[in-house]
């Protein structure tokens, strides 16, 4: 529907059949570019004979809201292939590719969607290094047996690797944490959330509150897509914004049974469920390790149009049934959980887990 009524020739966008090229230096040559750019036209973002794949729903909103915000002519590059871990997009020069030369030579006559640099090799090499402000990213799902560490690394070579082969020391990176689904992804999230911390020219986009628990495709594209262009609009094209960011978890004080939370991005705080459920999925451990449901000790106002409000200031309080003294606090820790707790500007906590 969202097609149908959007008439914006000023912004245009690529799709890119999808390659892959197992030799790690093959597509550095500047090829001829297949490619071309069409229109956002009802008739140019219809799939076309031939055409395998479309416009992502993520890169359509993003370009669209980028637009209209600005005036300004937009063009989006698509290359993407779903169901494929980090690894192939990472370029030759990417810091963790030495220690998968093993895998490259003892499977060169093996090349799929999985080969380390094959999907940069065929789906973007070819572009560098054309001038761009930079680059969305929504992946992680395939990753989901690596450790926080080993991830965050990897999301560092990836954006190292891209800024260099683009020439562009201020490349921009803005990227979907994972949303919820059956599967709970805390070490993906985690390890995404400390790289946006780390990268200055990295920002995360919480989805905490966009999943589904029965498809790992969500089904509000718009919101993806909304909130990276924020992230945009702010940091590249100079919008006057109140935030862009998503509440981050500072400080963390136990003391007299409860835990007191601190954070950063916000001043207060909201809950909202289509469910009208009040409890967000706080859980509280103490020395023996085993997690217990924790409740918020903040006043929450439940009667008329205030049903949700936390009220108290922008401190948590939390307590749990059978944690006399708490020593660790997590947030979404559990398959099946999402985040229903806002920031003043309706952006939402994402999972987290202290240490």
């Amino acid at each position: 529907m969202m097609v149908a009524m959007t008439q914006l020739p000023n912004v245009r966008f690529v799709v890119n059949q999808r390659e892959i090229d197992g030799q790690p230096q093959a597509s550095l040559v500047q090829l001829p570019i297949k490619a071309q750019w069409r229109k956002f036209t009802p008739e140019e973002l219809a799939p076309r004979p031939g055409d395998l794949y479309t416009l992502s729903a993520v890169a359509f909103y993003f370009a669209r809201e980028i637009y209209l915000a600005t005036d300004v002519p937009v063009g989006i590059v698509q290359s993407a292939w779903s169901g494929t871990p980090i690894e192939p997009w990472l370029p030759p020069c990417a810091t963790p590719v030495k220690e998968l030369e093993g895998f490259l030579a003892a499977n060169e006559n093996r090349v799929d969607s999985n080969t380390p640099t094959a999907l940069f090799n065929g789906l973007v090499a070819d572009y560098c290094p054309m001038a761009m402000r930079g680059v969305i990213w929504y992946q992680g799902c395939n990753n989901k047996y690596d450790s926080a560490d080993k991830y965050r690394e990897k999301m560092h070579a990836l954006y190292d690797g891209w800024s260099k082969m683009f020439e562009n020391p201020d490349l921009k990176l803005y990227f979907a944490q994972l949303a919820p689904y059956r599967t709970n992804w805390m070490n993906i999230c985690m390890a995404q959330a400390q790289f946006a911390a780390e990268e200055k020219n990295a920002a995360l986009v919480v989805l905490a509150d966009a999943g589904n628990f029965v498809d790992i495709h969500p089904n509000r594209k718009d919101i993806v897509g909304q909130r990276l262009a924020m992230h945009a609009l702010k940091r590249d094209y100079g919008f006057e914004m109140p935030g862009d960011e998503s509440p981050v978890l500072t400080n963390a004080v136990f003391a007299a049974g409860t835990a007191t939370l601190e954070f950063a991005n916000a001043s207060e705080w909201y809950i909202y469920s289509a469910d009208l459920n009040l409890a967000p999925a706080f859980e509280l451990c103490g020395d023996d390790g085993e997690w217990k449901a924790a409740t918020l000790v903040n006043e929450i106002a439940t009667g008329g149009y205030r049903r949700g409000i936390v009220s108290g200031g922008p401190e948590l309080v939390l307590k749990a049934e059978g944690v006399a003294d708490p020593k660790r606090v997590r947030y979404l820790g559990r398959a099946g959980t999402a985040g229903i707790l806002y920031n003043e500007l309706s952006l939402p906590l994402g999972p987290f887990e202290t240490k």
